[in-house]
């Protein structure tokens, strides 16, 4: 205890020595190690409070021992029940935080000086994380406590977090100052896998989850207080919304306890609870409506989408940064991918037509989804704004509806959601498996999961070149598997992608584009996520896109827009030709409501050329569906998959190839034959003509060649003028310039396909 106590008083070299001695001895044996971890964990807060005033390096440090302490698994349990450990070490870093805290109780950083005790400090969550790092097969009453006493420590922490770093639109003028963002950021990595293992003890028991859940709901009740609700309307819906201006108000990038609700929420199925349950009903203070929920990211999510339409331009490059980290795959665990859950979730609580109202609403793209919004008068930066927000809202639409591969929201593993990544990975292009491997999140153990399955989804092909790596290849049928706005794309990676997939096909003799995959099934929580799309404010938004795509006058139409919107319609078909989801109706809907002539429309634009086989697919889908017939398509238009699409045989295509050359060449020597005998006619016709007409070079004109040649300033201070010639065609004289042996040609003009190498179809 002395030295624990002590070590921070002692120089380098005397530390070293009693943590080897320590080491060496007390560590050797489980019964002296208990005890002296029993002994580290009483004097936890003075031995890190020493240690975050000091100025030696944590290596240095008594406190590093406790990598050798907590990361033992039995250890771990037996002193967070019986010694309160995870509540003691959380309650110290909690202690540094509460000092940084603002009035609004949320973490505050200066931006003039990044404090050295703070980065210390955050030496504890490496502890939190070694604590939690085995997750228990049994609990007893004590663990149980002593989890949940550190748990509510933890809440009170993410509290904190809760809408640090909130930012202003800037409007006018740039920002002055760039605003300090990274302290944030290096907290939350810290932390982050802290927070996984915490939703894994959390989803081991019942009881667990129950306490967790309401508690994190009670938390996040006295955190946010909606202000009152005002109706909104689109079409003939309306939905009661929580008001609040993202591109004039503080929004923040940091949720934590909202994405600690949508991981804890993902977990409840597995032990036949959800968010209606009484175990989260109390009487005395209602909990959070599932719209005061979804808020806090639906604002986060508005910004990201406005910054990407150039709003906040004026903010600087630290929003950027953030948003970089955002999406990065070091962040996107416990940030990106639990708010798309969180709004999964609202999708799945609040009516269908009600939650479109909602995004809509805090997008600011109500007024564009009115009928009249081309006839005002808007102007053009703001029209530009509204372009790409109305693009940012249907990427959202397709993410919340697309992104499946969660355990939990879709029936799917973990090695599932790995596949899935890689495959996406690999549609941009051929990857080693260093990059590979670099794009696929890690867990606490630093894992990526790449190993276990790679295999099943790409074959390795070895370098051909000293310089060369080998390289993974996706297998040839897990192309049909390509999403082509996969959400954790880059948008790089997004264009690159499709451009590739769109050559492949090409390539391979298939239409040019990239119809969605299969998604996997939905869990029953999340079922009614399935029918998001045939809401009439999901038509509504649909159909106004593509009646403007078609409107040469519309100036709100993007290309991208329409693609997106295709994409939707083409996950409502898939949806509903899997045939998991009874209430699914979405091609007779599409037909009555117009969408299906739409399309059709759609298909037979020059505005959209892009997307054309795009909507053919989506035609025959939904006639499939519909169970129309498919006569009056065009050919090649049913793109199931790569394979069906292929001639029945090589020998049937090269007969068909050979047929159609001979043809080609008969046709070609009876034109020529034609244009002959005209020939002919017309000299036979105009033989007095070509007789008078002299084409010969007189004496006269061939002295003057030499000086005319070439000559801008000859010996008479110009070029020479050439003699006037007679036209054979209309026996006018004209002046041509002489630069090679004069020549009259006589052409016959006719048009002709045929002979014309860049004819159009086959």
């Amino acid at each position: 205890g002395g030295v624990m106590q002590n070590d921070f008083r002692m120089w380098k070299a005397a530390r070293t020595a009693w943590h080897r001695l320590l080491i060496a001895t007390t560590l050797m044996d489980y019964t002296t190690k208990k005890a002296m971890a029993i002994l580290f964990t009483k004097n936890y807060g003075s031995i890190l409070k020493d240690f975050i005033r000091d100025d030696h390096d944590h290596s240095f440090s008594i406190s590093s021992l406790s990598v050798q302490l907590y990361t033992t698994p039995t250890l771990a349990h037996h002193l967070i029940a019986k010694h309160d450990a995870l509540f003691i070490v959380i309650n110290t870093f909690v202690s540094e935080c509460n000092r940084r805290c603002n009035n609004k109780g949320r973490l505050e950083f200066d931006r003039n000086h990044v404090s050295m005790a703070f980065k210390r400090a955050q030496f504890i969550l490496y502890d939190v994380k070694y604590l939690l790092g085995s997750v228990p097969t049994s609990f007893d009453d004590d663990l149980r406590k002593g989890f949940l006493h550190g748990q509510s420590l933890l809440l009170n922490l993410l509290v904190m977090m809760q809408g640090m770093d909130s930012v202003v639109r800037q409007v006018g003028q740039h920002m002055e100052y760039e605003p300090e963002w990274e302290s944030a950021f290096n907290l939350h990595v810290k932390l982050a896998h802290s927070i996984t293992l915490s939703l894994e003890w959390c989803s081991a028991e019942r009881g667990l989850i129950a306490s967790a859940y309401r508690m994190a709901l009670r938390r996040h009740g006295e955190t946010y207080t909606a202000p009152p609700l005002v109706v909104r309307e689109l079409g003939n819906q309306s939905a009661s919304v929580i008001p609040y201006d993202v591109s004039s108000e503080p929004v923040s990038i940091h949720r934590p306890l909202s994405r600690f609700i949508a991981g804890l929420h993902l977990q409840l199925q597995r032990h036949g609870l959800n968010y209606h349950s009484r175990e989260f009903e109390r009487p005395e203070r209602p909990k959070p409506t599932p719209e005061e929920l979804i808020e806090p990211v639906l604002q986060t999510m508005a910004m990201i989408a406005q910054v990407h339409a150039g709003m906040w331009r004026r903010n600087g490059f630290a929003l950027l940064n953030q948003l970089y980290f955002y999406h990065n795959v070091k962040c996107r665990a416990e940030m990106l991918d639990r708010d798309i859950v969180m709004l999964q979730i609202g999708a799945s609580l609040i009516e269908s037509n009600e939650f479109i109202i909602h995004v809509l609403n805090k997008f600011n793209l109500l007024d564009w989804a009115s009928a009249d919004f081309e006839q005002k008068h808007i102007e053009d930066d703001t029209l530009r704004h509204t372009i790409s927000m109305v693009e940012e809202f249907l990427g959202l639409l397709v993410t919340i509806v697309g992104s499946r591969y969660v355990p939990g929201v879709g029936e799917v593993t973990n090695e599932d959601r790995t596949k899935k990544e890689i495959i996406q990975m690999l549609c941009v292009k051929p990857m080693p498996h260093s990059e590979l491997n670099r794009s696929l999140p890690e867990d606490q153990s630093h894992e990526t999961g790449l190993e276990a399955v790679i295999h099943e989804v790409a074959d390795f092909t070895k370098p051909t070149g000293s310089g060369n790596r080998g390289v993974y290849k996706l297998k040839p049928h897990l192309y049909d598997e390509y999403d082509t706005f996969f959400y954790h794309y880059t948008r790089e990676e997004l264009s690159r992608s499709e451009e590739e997939q769109r050559n492949r096909r090409k390539a391979a003799g298939l239409p040019e584009c990239c119809p969605p995959p299969p998604l996997p099934q939905l869990t029953p929580p999340f079922r009614l996520l399935a029918s998001l799309l045939q809401s009439d404010a999901a038509l509504h938004v649909i159909r106004i896109v593509l009646e403007r795509a078609l409107d040469l006058r519309a100036r709100s139409f993007s290309e991208t827009q329409v693609h997106k919107a295709l994409h939707l319609i083409g996950y409502a078909l898939r949806d509903e030709e899997s045939g998991h989801y009874e209430f699914l109706a979405f091609s007779s809907r599409a037909a009555r409501c117009g969408l299906l002539a739409q399309l059709q429309k759609i298909a037979a634009s020059v505005r959209v050329d892009a997307h054309r086989p795009l909507a053919r697919w989506l035609i025959a889908k939904c006639r499939e569906l519909i169970g129309q017939s498919d006569e009056h398509m065009g050919d090649g238009e049913n793109m199931e998959t790569d394979q069906e699409e292929k001639p029945t045989s090589d020998d049937t295509a090269d007969a068909e190839k050979t047929r159609r050359a001979k043809l080609a060449a008969e046709r070609r020597e009876k034109l020529m034959a034609q244009i002959k005998t005209q020939m002919n006619n017309f000299i036979s016709n105009n033989a007095t003509l070509f007789e008078e007409t002299t084409t010969e070079v007189t004496e006269e004109e061939q002295d003057l060649r030499t000086l005319y040649s070439g000559a801008a300033l000859g010996v008479w201070g110009g070029g020479v003028p050439e003699p006037p010639r007679t036209c054979i065609m209309c026996q006018e004289e004209a002046r041509v310039e002489i630069k090679s042996e004069p020549l009259v040609l006589v052409a016959f003009a006719q048009h002709s396909t045929v002979l014309n190498r860049a004819r159009q179809g086959g």
